[in-house]
């Protein structure tokens, strides 16, 4: 296998960038309300004022001149989490962060907002699929992530050891995938795919494995990646950890279930509710059309 590792990512000084861009925390003149939390997180400048956590108006600059309409607070100092347009993307809006998840199942004003902020689109939609994976092979991906984590843990320092045991992500080869699960099920998970995104290629595989105390989420965000796949691997020992989606229809969130799967592109927004245990997804991802699918291959 292979550690999926964000590239570095490098972003000119707010001077040089326009208002609606993004600065790095910790780059030079980056705007000061933005430039907290993390220092690989990207934080988006706005133009215009941006609603804050507590739902007040603000806006300042920095010392470019350039305004940060939106209030990225310091959750480890102030218990308020980040607002949603400041997150932007890669490298990491798919990380897991401190506190809850909002709910605005009964404020729809404040969803069409959420969506709005993250230039999502209140038509998306999304898909579930049952039962694609017998229980034993859920099993056998399970060990196959603990013993991956465990074979890397032993070559790296405390600190990053720690955040591996933490959250751990890494990508495998349809290879290494054929012999962890039968051939029928790599076909029910390609059909499943393609009934949902017949237009796009499967370019990677990767499986994660995370394990927390129920006191982080991961926030609102629209992928990348143009369509998703996530397949649960749990049978038991995680609570939480649930793909909330954001559209017209509202707040749904998706139950997670042994064997299932839930797909969408990369118009809606979603986010997780806080997990308490440890979680495994195998995740299936698809980017440009043109690109080689990676399981097209095995599919008799």
């Amino acid at each position: 296998f292979k550690m999926v590792l964000a590239p570095p990512v490098p972003v000119p000084a707010c001077s040089e960038r326009d208002p609606g861009e993004c600065c790095t925390a910790g780059a030079v003149n980056t705007c000061k309300l933005c430039a907290v939390s993390s220092d690989d997180t990207r934080r988006r400048l706005s133009s215009k004022s941006t609603k804050s956590p507590k739902g007040s108006s603000t806006s300042s600059s920095d010392d470019s001149g350039a305004t940060c309409g939106v209030v990225c607070v310091d959750d480890a100092a102030t218990g308020l989490e980040p607002c949603y347009n400041c997150i932007v993307g890669q490298p990491n809006f798919y990380d897991f962060i401190p506190g809850a998840l909002e709910d605005v199942t009964t404020d729809p004003a404040r969803l069409a907002e959420i969506v709005s902020d993250l230039d999502g689109n209140m038509e998306g939609n999304f898909g579930i699929v049952q039962d694609l994976l017998p229980l034993h092979e859920l099993s056998n991906l399970r060990n196959h992530a603990d013993s991956a984590l465990e074979n890397l843990v032993a070559f790296v320092d405390e600190a990053e050891a720690e955040k591996m045991l933490e959250d751990f992500r890494f990508d495998i080869s349809p290879s290494e995938l054929s012999s962890l699960i039968s051939p029928e099920s790599i076909q029910n998970l390609y059909s499943a795919f393609k009934d949902y995104a017949e237009e796009f290629s499967i370019t990677q595989i990767l499986m994660r494995r995370t394990d927390l105390n129920g006191d982080k989420h991961i926030q609102y965000h629209s992928d990348v990646a143009t369509a998703v796949m996530h397949i649960w691997l749990n049978e038991d020992g995680a609570e939480g950890g649930n793909l909330v989606y954001l559209n017209k229809d509202g707040a749904t969130k998706i139950e997670t279930k042994p064997g299932a799967a839930a797909l969408h592109k990369n118009g809606i927004v979603h986010g997780i509710t806080p997990l308490n245990g440890t979680r495994y997804i195998l995740v299936l991802v698809a980017d440009i059309k043109d690109q080689e699918d990676v399981l097209a291959s095995m599919i008799a």
